[in-house]
């Protein structure tokens, strides 16, 4: 398991709203990276930073909650083949808050937080 350690300050452009501390797990069979980011730049980060240690693709994206910093990089990780996938429970919170967690990014990271769409899961997990 990898770690990008989070501010433990506010959000800022220079921190591309990384508020939280997240990561990708490798696993036989490909990358799993916990929570995605709060932008798109971010979650390329998280794309690239197994390709210094392993070969293994992308394959899914766990989000541990509804929050734009676990979340809103989900988009970006689903271009190269992750699968985003959550708890049931988060799903009434990414739908009905989303795009006001998108604004509300914009407003606190300006362009860093260009090309970020909010995204649904492909696959909700129960319990």
């Amino acid at each position: 398991m990898y770690a990008f350690v989070g501010e433990t300050g506010a959000r800022t452009p220079a921190n591309e709203g990384l508020d939280v501390n997240l990561g990708p797990a490798l696993t036989p069979t490909g990358v799993l990276p916990i929570d995605s980011a709060a932008a798109r730049q971010g979650a390329r980060q998280i794309h690239e930073a197994p390709r210094r240690v392993t070969a293994r693709l992308l394959r899914w994206v766990i989000d541990t909650g509804g929050q734009d910093h676990r979340r809103l990089g989900d988009g970006s990780l689903r271009a190269p083949g992750a699968e985003p996938i959550a708890r049931a429970a988060a799903g009434a919170d990414q739908r009905d808050r989303g795009n006001d967690r998108l604004r509300a990014l914009r407003a606190e990271l300006g362009p860093k937080a260009d090309g970020t769409v909010p995204v649904l899961q492909t696959r909700w997990l129960q319990g």
